[in-house]
């Protein structure tokens, strides 16, 4: 098991130099999840996984490796494709859990 997760790290730090190397965005490479917040009022999220939990007021999102949790008031999904994600409300807080 152990022998797993080492080589696990090791092919993503691989990947990590190969993005340093050739100047691409570790995101699109290594599937991690990119998000963009402008102010309080609007966030792009690339990479997600799925909706874990959506009320007005809370909103999670399973992405490769976190949980993303938006919290504050009159939250909507505006867009969401099998990728990207589009919310706006008025955002109090985000957090960030593993999973």
């Amino acid at each position: 098991m152990k022998k797993k997760k080492r080589r696990k790290r090791n092919i993503k730090k691989q990947l990590l130099q190969m993005t340093q190397i050739f100047e691409l965005p570790a995101e699109a490479v290594l599937g991690d999840f990119r998000l963009i917040s402008i102010s309080n009022r609007d966030v792009f999220i690339e990479n997600h996984l799925g909706v874990l939990e959506y009320t007005q007021k809370r909103l999670k999102i399973r992405s490769k490796e976190k949980d993303i949790l938006f919290m504050g008031n009159d939250i909507v999904i505006k867009k969401m494709g099998k990728k990207n994600l589009i919310l706006q409300g008025s955002i109090d807080m985000i957090e960030f859990f593993d999973h």
